[in-house]
Formats: structure tokens, sequence, C-alpha cells
């Protein structure tokens, strides 16, 4: 179909194609602009269920107006090459790549909240008008060259309007390729369906946050939360198991981003998230609180620049010629210094006086009326140790009968301990928690020399310690 003219477009190349569509790149020749035109795969072209599933598409992402959603200009039917009709979309032409093509591991915890808030504000348009997407998924996600989020493909989407519903693509004699949507009951990309998409029942909105929350874990962690080499496989990964914790595989996560995603991913619907726009709101904040970190982190230079700047405007602002500003820059010093000074003074008094007064009217320190101790270790071989800043964990060395050291991690409210690192010929020192306690930190020497020892961190959920 390359440099054919369809209606009033000239195709100018074939951009890709998939399942469900043939998209090329065409030149509008009415509006002298560059479009998309999505067509029919030849072998779907006369199955009236994949015609309709077609234009259903068209008929939905043409509802919503909003920038996260690619644009739909038109729904054409113009004569093909054989001399029959062709039904086609006209859209948006989007310059980058889609999310599949960029997820080779995990993305920045900036750029991730950055795409993540732009679904989230998408899929709450979109719900907003009772539309379900029900095939969320790295491949229907665009990233444009200017950062730009962009939904595309609502071909499986469920209006609310329960006449436009329809559960199969295709028939028996046109299968589809396995990674795309499987026909039947179930209606959606396998590895991406919420838990209640894969066992057929009826869907709301809250199936597509749930696939929302499978596509932020990959982007987390460049790995899909529920794996295995068959559909058997990951449906049962689906409706059973939990996930492997992201800090687990990317300790580098802000701690919160573990805690949406795996709201996002609860099997129970009514515990997930309810809506798109609340996930939008956490998603802001917890980007709000990433960025006033880092800012934070580079307050100290950046503080004195601005007062000195600040001092430097005052003068300037107040005097007609550079030279009054000179002079009264140099009367004003005087003033601030004796007016700074009195104000130290005060302080220190005021600071003199309540010492004073705290000696005169202090009561006694009282000795405990009672307390208890509690004996946590049985074996009697226990040595350095470290209690987490919520004083629920202890980390701990311990040597064996036969000289060897261990550490250990004690769960204090359930009387369990874990082995962190087994008996080894080394030794331990400086065993800590980081502050937020997600992290166990101890220094450990080389097994083959004593004299050489290494920093290790270790996530407190489990996980191999990285050598710092």
């Amino acid at each position: 179909m390359i440099n054919q003219t369809i209606s009033h477009y000239r195709i100018t190349r074939q951009l890709g194609s998939g399942g469900m569509g043939v998209v090329y790149e065409a030149e509008d020749l009415t509006l002298g602009r560059k479009v998309a035109l999505k067509f029919l795969p030849p072998q779907l072209s006369r199955d009236q269920n994949a015609l309709d599933r077609f234009l259903l598409e068209a008929r939905t992402a043409s509802a919503l107006n909003h920038p996260n959603i690619c644009t739909i200009y038109a729904v054409e039917t113009a004569p093909g090459e054989n001399g029959q009709n062709q039904s086609f979309i006209a859209m948006e032409l989007l310059d980058g790549q889609n999310l599949a093509q960029k997820l080779s591991g995990p993305m920045p915890a900036d750029r991730l909240l950055d795409v993540a808030i732009q679904l989230a504000d998408a899929l709450d348009a979109a719900h907003a008008k009772g539309i379900i997407h029900r095939d969320i998924k790295p491949a229907n996600i665009f990233l444009t060259q200017r950062g730009q989020v962009k939904v595309l493909d609502f071909g499986l989407a469920k209006l609310a309007r329960p006449e436009m519903q329809m559960e199969t693509i295709g028939n028996a004699e046109s299968p589809l390729p396995a990674q795309l949507t499987s026909p039947g009951a179930t209606v959606g990309t396998i590895s991406y369906m919420s838990p209640e998409q894969a066992r057929g029942e009826e869907l709301d909105t809250r199936s597509d946050l749930f696939s929302l929350g499978t596509v932020l874990y990959q982007m987390a962690t460049g790995k899909l939360p529920f794996a295995g080499a068959t559909s058997a496989v990951v449906f049962h990964a689906i409706l059973e198991l939990d996930p492997v914790p992201l800090a687990q595989l990317n300790p580098a996560l802000p701690p919160k981003l573990q805690e949406t995603v795996e709201k996002l991913l609860e099997k129970d619907r009514d515990l997930r998230y309810q809506s798109a726009a609340d996930l939008r709101g956490d998603l802001k904040r917890l980007k709000r609180e990433v960025e006033s970190g880092r800012r934070v982190a580079t307050a100290g230079s950046g503080s004195t620049s601005a007062v000195a700047g600040a001092g430097s405007g005052s003068a300037i602002s107040v005097s007609p010629s550079a030279a009054n500003s000179r002079q009264l820059a140099a009367l004003a010093v005087p003033k601030v210094r004796t007016g700074l000074i009195a104000l130290l003074g005060m302080v220190v008094l005021l600071a003199a006086g309540y010492g004073v007064y705290s000696l005169i009217t202090r009561h006694p320190m009282r000795p405990f009326r009672s307390f208890s101790v509690k004996k946590l270790t049985e074996e009697g071989n226990s040595a350095l140790v470290a209690i987490s800043p919520d004083g629920n964990y202890i980390l701990s060395t311990a040597r064996d009968s036969t000289g060897l050291i261990s550490l250990w991690l004690r769960n204090v409210p359930t009387n369990s301990n874990t082995e962190v690192q087994p008996p080894a010929d080394v030794g331990y020192n400086g065993l800590r928690f980081s502050p937020d306690g997600n992290y166990l930190y101890f220094v450990r020497s080389d097994p083959g020399n004593r004299e050489l020892r290494f920093l290790y961190r270790a996530p407190l959920l489990g996980g191999t310690p990285e050598r710092l």
C-alpha cells in the first residue's frame, strides 16, 4: 500500500502491525498534515466481529478528549486495491516509542512517577466516561519524544452501554498470535490481566488499575510480577501468588512506591485502589516527596548564594546609582550587626534564666517503679547486637561450637529468627539499621583475610546483601 492514495490520504510508509491492525504513516492531502492510518489486517477484513471491534475502538477513543489518549480524527471507508471497501481509522501521528520498546530494565524513579501520573490521569478520564480499557500493557502505552504519555488501542474497551460490548475477536479459523488477546471469556493480555479478568468475571474500572500496577511493577524492576512458561502458570500466579517485593529487586526505589504498587496489585478489588483519581493523588504526593528530598540534599550550597543574592538585590533596588547603592549598603551593615548582637544577648539571658529556674524547681528523678527484663535468645552465643528504630527487629551475631560466626535477624513480635549470613570464619562489627528501618548494615571481614573489611547492606524484608 506504500505510495497509494486512499480517500484523501497518501500512504508513505508502514509503522507497525499486530493481530488487530496494520498502521501506516500517511499525508492528509486536504489538511496538509501527517497522520497515522490503522487498517484491519487482510485475514480479518471479512470477519464481522473483528470489524465491529475495530469500529468500537474508533468510537470509544473518539469519545475521549485527553492529552494522554491518542486522538482519533476520523473513521472512513474507501475502495482498496482489490476494489473492495476498506475501513480505516485516521489518528494522531506520534513520534517516539511504545513503553515495551523502552523497558530494557528498571526506569529511574522520577521518570517512572511522571509516566505513572499521566497514565492515572488518562485512566481517570476514560473511567469518568464509563470506559474500561481492559488491555493496559506496555505495548499500548506510547512515550513521545517530548516525554508525553499516550494510551493507545481501545479495541478491547468495554463501554457502559451493554449493546456495545463484545467478548470475542475473530473465530477459530483465524487465530491470533499467542502474545495477543485470547478469544473467549477472558479479554486482555494474559500477563497483565486482573484476577477477576482471569476468572472471566464482570469487570469494572478497578481491573484497569490492577493492570496498571503490573505495568508499574515492570517499570520499577524490569520484570513482570506474574510470569510463567504457560498461560496456566501465569493465571495461577495472578490468582494465588504474591510478587517478589519491589525493594528486593530494586532497593533504590522509594518505600512508598512499593506500598502503592502493592495496593494496585491487591487480588481483592475491594482492597485495591478504588479510582484512578485516588491513585493519581498518591503518586503526585510521592513525586513531591522525592523532589523535596532532592532539594533538601542540595540546600547547603543553594541557601548561601540565595541570601547573598537577596542582600545585593535589596541594596540596588533602593539606590538611584551604583555609588549611592554602595553608600547605603555600607550604612546598613552596622545597624544590622547591632540588631543581631542585641538579639543574641536576649537569647543568652533567657537561656540562663531558664536554666536557673530549672535547677531551683526541678524534682529529683524517680527510679523505675517496676520493669521487667525478657530474655530474647536461648543459645547464649550472641555477641554484637543492633536494634531497629521501631524496636521490632534485632540484628545480632552468633558463634557456634566450631568458632564460626553467623549473622541473624530476629522478629521480636513473632519470636522468629532469620539467618542473614551463614556461619563462616569471619568477623563482624558496625551492625546498624537505616533510620527508616528498611535496610540493615554490617561490616564483615574477608573470609580469606581478616585484615580486609567491607561494608554490606541488605533489605530488611530479605534479599542478597550488597557490598558497598
